[in-house]
Formats: structure tokens, C-alpha cells, sequence
């Protein structure tokens, strides 16, 4: 029986994947293998107090055998790259509009820059959606130093890899090209001084971002608001990552007792490692946010904008009428689904204190608006 074409209904950006307004800072390290990338995006994270996020999922990681070693298969390695990307730009984007000061080894510039060099015929348009990295570098190092650290790690190179090494040139043509506002950094140096050269780019960006965001916290917003049931899913987001660092910490015992290599040519146990970080910078981002939680139960009534309420306001200069309903300091996967929002998202800080009849300025798609508050109750989802 053939399948019956229906046509999709036109998909409207949503606020857990727009990249405006956003609060933190987001900084990405591009290059070939062997520059460094995972090294100094350790090493920035651990000085500046970053969240580090893996660009390719483990989900995903664990597919790229199958594309791997298939001298056919360049259009599906591009598309398995890319697929991870997008479930990682919403979680940059979710860390962003919290605040937080994110870092990346390798964006989605680094799988346009190979798979595009080596001929691939996917014509990927990044969307509109994904979040704009506020310091792109480039790291760099000359062939010789490159090829003796890929060696060091005593790992095998697919096929696919391979052709990464023999269009380098390419590659980094393609970098300098399409990236606006590129810089870039000689990674072949003493590690001190590759170091010291990019906290001296990115620190004071990152300090200055912090320092505004300082001066907006209030008594009123000094605690995390939740909702129970959110409160419940970070609870249980805690002891998720508990168990991932459990699991890595175990993987890097395994790698250790099973291999006789040192631990800088064993990758299992840097994989191990890096994972490790990853998992305990999460934790320590969602530990601190249940220190400061406060549960919160919505009235009856509300007289103000506050978490539970259901906010309807006009636009101005449009006209047009919305309506949010505001959620949890970190809203939950359950009630994200139901369609609250988070009280400090852009979109909706602006509007809390507010009283029906007052005039509030907040981030809509198009930039800073003024809007009219014209009701507020309790939400409808709750």
C-alpha cells in the first residue's frame, strides 16, 4: 500500500532551540587532528570554569564504525556527524541561555570543513537555530608534530581519517574561507605558551560576560525556583551523572589494568578522562543549582508574574497577542514537553514582578520588544 503524502505543518523556531538572547558565552577550538583541540579545551574549561560539551554524542560515537572503513559511504559519515550536532546545539544552546560559559573541541564547522573538502554532496544548510560560537580559533601545527602525536596515540586510522590527513590542505583552506572572524593560534609550540596565548583571547570575554551577569542577580532571583516535579528531575539528572562518572571512572581502571601502554598512549583511559571531566563539570552545574532550589507552589490567584502563572501579553507594533507559561529556574523534560518555560530565559525574565497593564521589555525572535501584560493566571498545564 503506498504511503500517503501529508504535508508537514510549517515548524515555528521554539524557545529551547533559539540561540538569541542568550546569556553565556560560547567558544569553539577548530583544527586537524593532532593540533591539540581536546587538550587546551581541558585546559580552558578547568582554568575559566567551563562546561565542556562533546560535539559527537556517544550514541553516535559508537555508529561511526559502521561509515568508518566504507570507501562509499562519505555522504553517510557527513550525515552522522551532522545528526550529532544538532542534538548537541540544543544543549549548548539550553547552558547559553542559562548563563553558563561553554566550551566545544570541534563544531560544526570542522564536519562541513572535512566532508565537504573530501567531495561529500550534502548540501547541509546549518540552521537558523544553532548557536553562534562568540571566539572561533583555529589551532594549528606543522605536518611533522601533528604526524608524531597522531602516532603517540597508538590508535589505528580508518579509512575515512585517512583522507582527513590527505586533504589537509583542503581542509584548512575551507577554515579560512567560510569562518568569519577565524583566529588563529600555532599549537606547535610549548604547551605554556599555546596556553597562555588562548586564556589571553578568550579570559577576558568570558570574566566581562560573568561580570554583567553578576550584576543582574537580585535578591529575588538569588534562589532557584522550582516547581516539585522539576526539582524531582534534577534530582534525577544528579544521580544520572552520578552513574556516568561511576562508569568512567570504572572504564579508566579497566584501561589501566588491562593495557601496558603509559597513560598518554592509552586511549581508552584518556577517553576515559575526558568523559570523566565532562560528566563532573555537569554535575557540579546541576549540584549547585539544587543547593540553591526553593520549592515553589503555585496560588491560586496572582496578582504578578511569578513560576506557575500563565502570562498572556500583546505585542507592540503588531498587535499580535501570546502567551507563556512560566516554568522552573531548569525546566525538566516532562514540563519542557507541556510547554513551560523557564523563569530566567530571556523570553520570559523580563516579565516577572510584572502586573497586568504594565509594559515589560523582553528577547522575542526579532530582538528586544516592548509587550502589554493583558492577563495572568494560574498556567493550564499544571
Amino acid at each position: 500500500m503506498g504511503a500517503s503524502l501529508v504535508k508537514p505543518p510549517k515548524r515555528e523556531p521554539t524557545v529551547s532551540s533559539q540561540p538569541k538572547g542568550n546569556q553565556g558565552i560560547f567558544v569553539v577550538l577548530e583544527g586537524l587532528t593532532g593540533t591539540g583541540k581536546s587538550t587546551f579545551t581541558w585546559e580552558l574549561a578547568n582554568e575559566l570554569d567551563m562546561v565542556v560539551v562533546d560535539a559527537q554524542l556517544p550514541e553516535f560515537k559508537a555508529a561511526q564504525h559502521l561509515v568508518e572503513n566504507d570507501a562509499e559511504a562519505l555522504e553517510a559519515r557527513h550525515a552522522l556527524f551532522f545528526s550529532s550536532l544538532c542534538l548537541a546545539a540544543k544543549k549548548v544552546n539550553e547552558l547559553l541561555r542559562e548563563g553558563q560559559m561553554v566550551i566545544c573541541d570541534s563544531w560544526i564547522y570542522r564536519t562541513q570543513a572535512t566532508h565537504l573538502s573530501m567531495g561529500s554532496s550534502l548540501g547541509f544548510k546549518i540552521p537558523a537555530w544553532f548557536p553562534q560560537p562568540d571566539i572561533k580559533i583555529l589551532l594549528t601545527c606543522d605536518d611533522e608534530k601533528r604526524s608524531a602525536r597522531i602516532i603517540a596515540r597508538g590508535t589505528s586510522s580508518g579509512y575515512w581519517k585517512t583522507q582527513c590527513e590527505s586533504h589537509s590542505e583542503d581542509i584548512l583552506a575551507w577554515y579560512r574561507k567560510n569562518i568569519k572572524g577565524l583566529a588563529e593560534v600555532d599549537a606547535g609550540r610549548e604547551m605554556d605558551l599555546v596556553k597562555a596565548e588562548l586564556l589571553a583571547k578568550v579570559r577576558p570575554t568570558v570574566r566581562k560576560r560573568r561580570e554583567f551577569l553578576s550584576s543582574k542577580v537580585t535578591a529575588e532571583i538569588a534562589n532557584r525556583k522550582f516547581l516539585q516535579s522539576d526539582l524531582n528531575a534534577l534530582e534525577a539528572d544528579i544521580e544520572h551523572c552520578q552513574r556516568l562518572i561511576k562508569e568512567a571512572k570504572e572504564m579508566g581502571q579497566e584501561a589501566t589494568e588491562q593495557s601496558s601502554e603509559s597513560w598518554h598512549d592509552n586511549y581508552n583511559f584518556e577517553e576515559s578522562q575526558r568523559l570523566l571531566k565532562m560528566h563532573m563539570n555537569n554535575l557540579g552545574r546541576l549540584s549547585n543549582a539544587k543547593e540553591k532550589a526553593e520549592i515553589v507552589v503555585p496560588s491560586e490567584v496572582f496578582d504578578a508574574v511569578a513560576v506557575g502563572a500563565e502570562v498572556e501579553f500583546v505585542v507592540a507594533g503588531s498587535g499580535r497577542t501570546e502567551k507563556i507559561h512560566i516554568g522552573s529556574y531548569l525546566v525538566g523534560e516532562g514540563n519542557r514537553v507541556k510547554g513551560f518555560m523557564s523563569y530566567d530565559a530571556p523570553r520570559v525574565a523580563g516579565l516577572l514582578g510584572a502586573k497586568v497593564g504594565d509594559s515589560c521589555k523582553i528577547q522575542l525572535d526579532s530582538g528586544f520588544t516592548d509587550v502589554t501584560i493583558t492577563s495572568i493566571s494560574r498556567s493550564s498545564l499544571l
